[in-house]
């Protein structure tokens, strides 16, 4: 009876935590609700709001790069980027430019991690690797357009 009691515990434990995750993406990102979503797409300026200034995140197609050592290819890592964007105009562009945008971060980046970038230990440092990432995205969105890039995912695989 004690083993059924704690999996009782859990499950309602479970099901107060998704509840309380479900409010808070409903209250705090307006829950997926096409009403919500016009009137974001109908507020483009970059006033204050409860997080802060309006900015707009796009998501990048995944990058996937090699590690080339003096042994030849010893890891690939696959990326997945987000770029804050100043507005709704500017997250328009960048979709409608995802293509050239993942070609120029692709072919600055191919090649390049080496070690500025993977440390002693294998591990890449991240830090390098978003500064290239923003240089090129503010080379070809425009500099006063993106205000951050953000790594979603970095995901290392040895070969």
């Amino acid at each position: 009876m004690g083993k059924m009691r704690h999996l009782i515990i859990a499950f309602v434990a479970m099901l107060v935590l998704g509840g309380i995750g479900y409010g808070a993406y409903t209250f705090l990102l307006g829950g997926g609700n096409p009403a919500h979503a016009a009137e974001g797409a109908e507020d483009k300026d970059n006033s204050v709001g409860l997080l802060g200034p309006k900015y707009q995140f796009v998501e990048l197609q995944p990058l996937i790069l090699p590690v080339v050592n003096q042994e030849g290819l010893s890891q690939m890592v696959t990326m997945v980027v987000a770029l804050e964007v100043k507005d709704n105009k500017t997250a328009e562009k960048v979709r409608g430019m995802m293509p050239q945008l993942t070609d120029a971060m692709l072919s600055d980046l191919y090649g390049s991690l080496n070690y500025r970038v993977i440390g002693d230990n294998g591990v890449i440092r991240t830090e390098p690797l978003r500064k290239e990432i923003d240089r090129v995205a503010r080379r070809m969105i425009g500099d006063e357009n993106v205000s951050d890039v953000l790594l979603q995912v970095v995901l290392q695989r040895k070969t």
